[in-house]
């Protein structure tokens, strides 16, 4: 099913603010951060795995390369980060309630992102969802620490989540048979080895602007076709 990762995503928000808001403060600091370590290095590892699919070294590199340009041009990163900081400080300064706050900051942090555009992208491309289990993993434990201490509102920000995902996996699995094997494959490998950058961001080894570089997951549909003219 196209859908599936978003559905597992969705779920894995709902039930980390029940479980979150029910037991949270049981729950030591360091073993939430050792959680998050050993959430991290497995999306390094998937990261990785998903980067060896690639046919094409070239066009890889060239993606990046041209894709980091674009994204860095606009600032996709800054842009995203302003929006974030803009929509929580209306809801601070409108007095609104804790409800409120956990609704809007669980939202930013599930569905703005690279790694719901790349886990979408690869459930309706490929049908792999592994991707989505890894983020899943990944927003049970922010979601579980967030309604810890701001309540259950947290849970709400699974229907926008799955609204979005299932609507990217569904849109990319319609033109997936129009792109080709030769594309849909630079396209994994390349959205992976973005996701291994996430990875090390969440282990604070780099601040890597994951944004500006996710626009070179799009770059081989143009870039293949290219190359096969000339």
């Amino acid at each position: 099913m196209v859908i599936f990762g978003a559905i597992v995503n969705a779920i894995s928000v709902v039930f980390g603010a029940g479980v979150g808001t029910t037991f949270g403060h049981l729950l030591k600091n360091n073993t939430r951060k050792g959680i998050m370590i050993a959430v991290a290095l497995v999306v390094i590892f998937i990261g990785f795995q998903g980067a060896l699919e690639t046919d094409d070294l070239i066009v890889m590199v060239l993606s990046l390369v041209i894709g980091t340009l674009i994204g860095e041009t606009v600032d996709f990163d800054s842009k995203f980060n302003h929006f974030a900081l803009k929509l929580q400080e209306r809801v601070a300064g409108e007095g609104g309630s804790t409800f409120q706050e956990a609704f809007v900051s669980a939202t930013l942090f599930v569905v703005v992102g690279a790694m719901a555009i790349i886990g979408s992208l690869q459930s309706g491309l490929f049908l792999d969802h592994t991707t989505m289990y890894a983020k899943s993993t990944l927003d049970f434990v922010f979601i579980f620490v967030l309604s810890s201490t701001l309540g259950i509102g947290s849970a709400f920000a699974a229907i926008p989540l799955f609204i979005y995902e299932a609507a990217l996996s569904l849109l990319s699995a319609s033109i997936a048979p129009l792109l080709g094997d030769v594309v849909t494959t630079e396209i994994g490998a390349v959205g992976s080895l973005i996701i291994m950058g996430l990875g090390f961001n969440l282990l604070q080894i780099t601040d890597i602007k994951v944004m500006n570089i996710a626009p070179s997951m799009f770059v081989p549909i143009v870039l293949i076709p290219l190359f096969k003219l000339f």
